[in-house]
Protein backbone atom coordinates (compact mmCIF):
# COMPACT_ATOMS: atom_id res chain seq x y z
CA UNK A 1 0.00 0.00 0.00
CA UNK A 2 2.72 2.96 0.95
CA UNK A 3 3.99 2.17 -2.85
CA UNK A 4 0.90 3.78 -4.08
CA UNK A 5 0.90 6.89 -1.95
CA UNK A 6 4.00 8.42 -3.70
CA UNK A 7 2.51 8.50 -7.30
CA UNK A 8 -1.02 9.35 -6.25
CA UNK A 9 0.38 12.28 -4.18
CA UNK A 10 2.85 13.60 -7.16
CA UNK A 11 -0.46 12.94 -9.67
CA UNK A 12 -2.84 14.84 -7.39
CA UNK A 13 0.41 17.69 -7.49
CA UNK A 14 0.66 17.58 -11.06
CA UNK A 15 -3.61 17.89 -11.35
CA UNK A 16 -3.68 20.81 -9.29
CA UNK A 17 -1.08 23.06 -11.06
CA UNK A 18 -2.47 22.39 -14.51
CA UNK A 19 -6.17 23.22 -13.11
CA UNK A 20 -4.38 26.78 -12.31
CA UNK A 21 -2.85 27.98 -15.39
CA UNK A 22 -4.72 29.56 -18.34
CA UNK A 23 -5.94 27.12 -20.82
CA UNK A 24 -5.39 29.29 -24.43
CA UNK A 25 -5.90 27.40 -27.57
CA UNK A 26 -3.44 27.10 -29.34
CA UNK A 27 -1.00 28.04 -26.51
CA UNK A 28 0.84 31.62 -26.80
CA UNK A 29 4.41 31.75 -27.42
CA UNK A 30 4.82 33.94 -24.28
CA UNK A 31 2.40 33.27 -21.31
CA UNK A 32 2.99 34.89 -17.96
CA UNK A 33 0.59 35.18 -15.01
CA UNK A 34 0.27 37.46 -12.28
CA UNK A 35 -1.99 37.52 -9.39
CA UNK A 36 -5.37 39.37 -9.67
CA UNK A 37 -8.06 39.67 -12.21
CA UNK A 38 -9.29 41.94 -14.48
CA UNK A 39 -13.38 42.07 -13.39
CA UNK A 40 -15.70 42.94 -16.74
CA UNK A 41 -18.65 44.86 -15.67
CA UNK A 42 -21.12 47.18 -16.44
CA UNK A 43 -18.16 49.83 -15.85
CA UNK A 44 -15.96 48.37 -18.41
CA UNK A 45 -15.62 50.60 -21.42
CA UNK A 46 -13.90 49.80 -24.97
CA UNK A 47 -11.47 52.35 -26.06
CA UNK A 48 -9.81 52.51 -29.50
CA UNK A 49 -9.20 54.93 -32.48
CA UNK A 50 -12.11 55.74 -33.28
CA UNK A 51 -10.92 56.80 -36.66
CA UNK A 52 -9.97 52.90 -37.36
CA UNK A 53 -13.22 51.34 -38.73
CA UNK A 54 -11.46 47.91 -37.96
CA UNK A 55 -10.79 48.60 -34.82
CA UNK A 56 -14.49 49.87 -34.62
CA UNK A 57 -15.95 46.54 -35.93
CA UNK A 58 -13.86 44.60 -33.42
CA UNK A 59 -14.59 46.44 -30.77
CA UNK A 60 -18.28 46.00 -31.39
CA UNK A 61 -17.84 41.97 -31.83
CA UNK A 62 -16.29 41.69 -29.29
CA UNK A 63 -19.44 43.59 -27.35
CA UNK A 64 -21.50 41.42 -28.74
CA UNK A 65 -19.95 38.47 -27.81
CA UNK A 66 -19.43 39.53 -24.02
CA UNK A 67 -23.13 40.62 -24.31
CA UNK A 68 -24.17 37.19 -25.27
CA UNK A 69 -22.38 35.39 -22.15
CA UNK A 70 -22.62 37.70 -19.54
CA UNK A 71 -25.81 40.31 -20.67
CA UNK A 72 -23.33 42.96 -20.24
CA UNK A 73 -23.25 45.98 -22.95
CA UNK A 74 -19.54 47.66 -22.84
CA UNK A 75 -19.60 51.15 -23.08
CA UNK A 76 -17.12 52.45 -25.89
CA UNK A 77 -15.02 55.33 -25.75
CA UNK A 78 -16.04 56.96 -22.54
CA UNK A 79 -13.39 57.91 -20.11
CA UNK A 80 -12.89 57.16 -16.69
CA UNK A 81 -12.71 53.57 -14.97
CA UNK A 82 -11.96 50.10 -16.06
CA UNK A 83 -10.63 49.38 -19.38
CA UNK A 84 -10.56 47.49 -22.40
CA UNK A 85 -7.72 49.34 -24.68
CA UNK A 86 -6.90 47.95 -28.51
CA UNK A 87 -3.98 49.48 -30.36
CA UNK A 88 -2.51 49.38 -33.54
CA UNK A 89 1.15 49.83 -33.38
CA UNK A 90 3.85 48.84 -35.86
CA UNK A 91 6.04 46.32 -34.16
CA UNK A 92 7.82 44.02 -36.93
CA UNK A 93 8.85 41.16 -34.10
CA UNK A 94 4.72 40.96 -33.78
CA UNK A 95 4.14 40.40 -37.94
CA UNK A 96 0.80 41.52 -38.99
CA UNK A 97 -0.89 38.47 -36.98
CA UNK A 98 0.91 38.69 -33.57
CA UNK A 99 -0.12 40.45 -30.40
CA UNK A 100 0.46 41.84 -27.00
CA UNK A 101 -1.82 41.32 -24.26
CA UNK A 102 -1.58 42.93 -20.89
CA UNK A 103 -4.31 42.08 -18.10
CA UNK A 104 -4.30 43.97 -14.46
CA UNK A 105 -6.95 44.50 -12.33
CA UNK A 106 -7.21 48.15 -13.76
CA UNK A 107 -7.05 47.36 -17.76
CA UNK A 108 -6.62 45.34 -20.50
CA UNK A 109 -4.33 46.33 -22.97
CA UNK A 110 -3.88 44.73 -26.57
CA UNK A 111 -1.20 46.00 -29.07
CA UNK A 112 -1.00 44.51 -32.54
CA UNK A 113 0.40 45.76 -35.37
CA UNK A 114 -2.81 44.52 -37.47
CA UNK A 115 -6.31 44.39 -37.42
CA UNK A 116 -6.05 40.49 -37.12
CA UNK A 117 -3.82 40.46 -34.06
CA UNK A 118 -6.42 42.24 -31.62
CA UNK A 119 -8.75 39.90 -32.79
CA UNK A 120 -6.32 37.00 -31.71
CA UNK A 121 -5.88 38.92 -28.34
CA UNK A 122 -9.60 39.45 -27.85
CA UNK A 123 -10.34 35.67 -28.79
CA UNK A 124 -7.63 34.43 -26.01
CA UNK A 125 -9.42 36.68 -23.67
CA UNK A 126 -12.74 35.37 -24.40
CA UNK A 127 -10.96 31.83 -23.77
CA UNK A 128 -10.86 33.32 -20.23
CA UNK A 129 -14.72 33.93 -19.52
CA UNK A 130 -17.38 31.29 -19.35
CA UNK A 131 -17.93 30.10 -21.75
CA UNK A 132 -22.48 30.08 -21.56
CA UNK A 133 -24.76 32.53 -20.09
CA UNK A 134 -24.01 33.05 -16.85
CA UNK A 135 -24.43 35.32 -13.79
CA UNK A 136 -20.83 34.30 -12.52
CA UNK A 137 -18.07 37.42 -12.48
CA UNK A 138 -16.22 38.15 -15.49
CA UNK A 139 -13.19 37.03 -14.48
CA UNK A 140 -10.17 37.51 -16.57
CA UNK A 141 -6.85 36.46 -14.60
CA UNK A 142 -3.87 38.94 -14.58
CA UNK A 143 -1.25 37.81 -17.10
CA UNK A 144 0.97 39.02 -19.70
CA UNK A 145 1.01 37.68 -23.40
CA UNK A 146 2.93 38.05 -26.44
CA UNK A 147 2.10 35.51 -29.20
CA UNK A 148 2.26 35.24 -33.07
CA UNK A 149 1.69 32.68 -35.60
CA UNK A 150 4.71 30.30 -35.81
CA UNK A 151 4.33 29.47 -39.43
CA UNK A 152 3.38 32.29 -42.24
CA UNK A 153 0.48 29.76 -43.75
CA UNK A 154 -2.03 27.56 -41.91
CA UNK A 155 -3.42 24.14 -44.04
CA UNK A 156 -4.63 20.75 -42.85
CA UNK A 157 -4.19 18.18 -44.63
CA UNK A 158 -6.22 14.92 -44.61
CA UNK A 159 -5.09 11.43 -46.12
Amino acid sequence: MRNYILPVMLLLTSLVQAQSLVPLIPAPARLELRSGQFIIDPGTTLRYDAAQPELRRIAGWFSDAVHRISGLRLAQQRSGGRSISLKLKLNDGLGSEGYRLEVTPAQVSIEASGPAGVFYALQSVLQTLPGIRTNAPMAVPCMSVEDKPRFGWRGLHLD
